[in-house]
């Protein structure tokens, strides 16, 4: 049996592996939105009308699945934190 100290630090923990496991799968998410958010804007010209430019689709590709990933991370944080704290209540 738990007493009441290990209750509430295994308590805590859930509430850890919970809010890693939102801020990885928003964090995923939104990198897999990166992906084709960046082949639109190729599609639109983003990178000039230069011929072959490769190098450039794959650093707008990267940075594109960064910043979503980031936002992704940050809103699965923002999502979590109020899930466990409406939980907590």
């Amino acid at each position: 049996r738990l007493d009441r100290e290990q209750a509430m630090g295994s308590h805590w923990v859930v509430n850890i592996v919970v809010m890693i496991a939102y801020i990885v799968t928003f964090g995923a998410a939104g990198a897999f939105i990166g992906i084709p958010t960046a082949l639109i804007a190729i599609e639109m010209g983003a990178l000039g009308s230069e011929g072959d430019a490769w190098a450039g689709t794959y650093v707008l590709v990267f940075v594109s699945m960064s910043v979503f990933g980031c936002i992704g991370a940050v809103l699965g944080g923002c999502v979590g934190n109020k899930n466990i704290r409406s939980k907590d209540k």
